[in-house]
């Protein structure tokens, strides 16, 4: 027998019946898994397409996450290191040179790589007269500049720091190659060539290769009247006179009023012992500039190694007068006494002398000669102790 339309229609029919059943019972078991999964405490498993739905994103934060951790624990790296710095400072003031130091070592420690530490422990350790630890320091501080935009002034400054450490520690070869690398990195920078310059002339001896320097130092500097006399007073300064007479009168040609470099032409003269030329080379600029103290000086230093000791005091005095205050005319003035057996005359200039400078090594100096003066007058004094006669 077929069913009705009607209940065709509607699933009322045998057919109907049947599948609204099942349906009914899908819907049943679905709802009894998801009751016992109520019951355990969490939500029915979820299907494949839902779990992919949640892996995505979850990998997307993931990964941005990652990201901030790495930017974070960078950033705070560079402030720990900051903070460290900031407190090795403080303890630099509080003349703290031991504390100083464990917290640059810790801040290196952190950031290893960094130049800039590195010349900070060596410049600690300069003040704490460790120069073998900042012989090393500057030394790792050059191997680790960069190639950043002041790569070659920051590698020029380690060097100079280098060599300086160098000569603190009588390895002056060592500090002649580091000045050369720090030219190399800046090579129209005046005071590395006047150090080395210096160098070469004192503590190595080597006056060849110094002529050598000198003649770069002005091709890369540039031959202005101020380098040649700059040049002109590290050759004076280490008894080189020859190529002090030469660049100082050369700066001096170019610019006659420039009082230093013929100063430096006449105490040339006087040191090796021409004092005929070099009293003649003062009576021009002297004739030109009357006034300068300077001059009258150099022209007294001159006559007390003539033996004018009566012309000497005069052009001393002369530079007092103009300049009460220019301690090398008195110093000056307390040689020439000595010299004329002036002694006690010498031993009171040599008080003032005292008195007007604070540079220890010219308090050292004055004390020696007050030494030098009272020898003498011991022994010129008259033998009272035999004295008298029977």
């Amino acid at each position: 027998m077929r069913p009705s339309r009607s209940s065709r229609k509607h699933g009322t029919g045998r057919r109907g019946s049947r599948a609204g059943a099942i349906r009914h019972e899908g819907q049943q078991k679905q709802a009894q898994r998801e009751l016992e999964a109520t019951q355990r405490g969490g939500p029915a498993a979820p299907s494949l397409r839902a779990v992919f739905a949640w892996v995505g994103p979850l990998l997307l934060l993931a990964s941005v996450a990652a990201g901030v951790w790495f930017f974070v624990f960078r950033e705070s790296a560079s402030d720990r290191v900051d903070r460290l710095v900031g407190e090795a400072r403080e303890a630099m003031e509080l003349y703290e040179y031991g504390r100083a130091e464990l917290l640059l070592l810790e801040a290196i420690d952190t950031i290893p790589e960094s130049a800039q530490l590195h010349h900070n422990l060596g410049a600690l350790y300069v003040r704490m007269e460790r120069w073998e630890d900042a012989r090393l320091a500057f030394e790792t501080a050059a191997s680790l500049v960069g190639s950043d935009p002041n790569a070659n002034e920051v590698l020029a400054e380690e060097y100079f720091q280098l060599a300086s450490m160098n000569i603190r520690l009588n390895r002056y070869e060592e500090a002649e190659l580091a000045l050369e690398n720090a030219i190399a990195a800046r090579p129209t920078h005046k005071i590395l060539h006047t150090r080395l310059i210096d160098l070469q002339l004192g503590y190595l001896g080597k006056p060849e290769l110094a002529d050598s320097s000198t003649s770069r130092f002005l091709r890369l500097c540039g031959g202005t009247p101020e380098n040649l006399r700059d040049a002109a007073w590290i050759h004076y300064r280490r008894n080189s006179f020859k190529p002090a007479i030469e660049l100082a009168g050369a700066a001096a040609q170019e610019v006659d009023s420039m009082i230093a470099a013929h100063v430096i032409v006449a105490k040339s003269y006087w040191k090796a012992q021409l004092l005929d030329d070099g009293l003649a080379y003062v009576a021009g600029p002297l004739q030109r500039y009357p006034d300068e103290p300077a001059l009258w000086v150099a022209k007294g230093s001159l006559q007390i190694g003539r033996g004018r000791y009566d012309e000497a005091l005069e052009s001393l005095d002369r530079a007092i007068e103009i300049e009460p205050s220019r301690y090398e005319a008195h110093q000056a003035r307390m040689m020439e006494f000595f010299n004329a057996n002036r002694l006690q005359e010498s031993m009171e200039q040599a008080r003032i002398c005292y008195e007007m400078t604070e540079n220890e090594n010219e308090r050292r100096f004055l004390q020696s000669h007050i030494h030098r003066i009272q020898e003498r007058m011991r022994e010129q004094a008259p033998n009272e102790s035999g004295g008298g006669g029977p």
